[in-house]
């Protein structure tokens, strides 16, 4: 199986070692002045926590603290189905939905939770997952039916597509296989009970309830297009992608 890295065009610049300092110049030697830019830094400035604004990323909330060399991390399968766009499109335009829906970017299918890895486990964890799939074969899933889901924290809820029942048994099994990783890193595991979707809307609060009480109607809309073209929500799984900070590792099955 052949195993990626790709970086994002955001960097979470990595710290890199410093070389050894030069030997301290003889008292008779002249000094270089510090330039004025060094002499009115904060000392303090590399120390400063970002502060978290939603209004900077549509309303989302962090799920947990940015700290330096903490990297959120988790494994996933990439989403390709052309007809989601026409869909999302659908949804939204419901005169049911009264509330801001977004079309969510990025769709995939959450192997694994969010965890926050430590910027020196990567390489490692990444070996583990590799070692993991290794012997993972390719297959094909659909998608049938929509579910709400809202996040752990309430602040967001999500209008998914859940794949076929008949369908999980593989992704169980991968999503098994990488919980023995995250217990090596002592990291939280997958749900118990997980219910394999992939996220198509999306909105800033919890309004599961909301969402709930119209699901039947939602999916009509869905099924107005699953009956007449129900393969067209087929998709072959070839790729495992692993996302760690800015950096993304591929992992071909075989």
């Amino acid at each position: 199986m052949k195993s990626l890295v790709e970086y994002s065009s955001s960097s979470d610049s990595e710290d890199a070692a410093e070389a050894g300092s030069p030997p301290a110049p003889s008292a008779k030697k002249m000094r270089l002045p510090l330039p004025s830019q060094i002499k009115t830094m904060k000392l303090n400035s590399i120390h400063e926590v970002p502060v978290d604004d939603p209004s900077k990323h549509d309303g989302r909330v962090r799920s947990f603290q940015h700290e330096r060399g903490n990297w959120a991390t988790f494994v996933y399968v990439p989403v390709d189905v052309p007809i989601l766009d026409d869909l999302q499109n659908s949804l939204i335009k419901s005169p049911l939905i009264d509330v801001e829906l977004k079309p969510s970017s990025g769709i995939h299918i959450s192997l694994t939770k969010t965890v926050v890895l430590q910027h020196h486990w990567i390489d490692s964890f990444v070996s583990s997952v590799r070692n993991e799939l290794v012997l993972t074969k390719k297959f094909r899933i659909q998608f049938q039916h929509l579910k709400v889901y809202c996040n752990e924290d309430r602040t967001r809820t999500f209008i998914g597509l859940k794949v076929n029942s008949g369908m999980t048994q593989q992704l169980d099994a991968i999503s098994k296989r990488l919980d023995t990783v995250l217990k090596e890193y002592r990291l939280p595991e997958f749900y118990k009970d997980p219910s394999f979707h992939c996220s198509i809307l999306w909105c800033a609060g919890d309004h599961e309830t909301k969402f709930n009480a119209i699901l039947k109607d939602l999916e009509t809309i869905f099924q107005s297009y699953f009956i007449k073209s129900s393969e067209e929500f087929q998709m072959a799984v070839n790729t495992i992608l692993c996302k760690t900070g800015n950096k993304l590792f591929r992992f071909e099955l075989s």
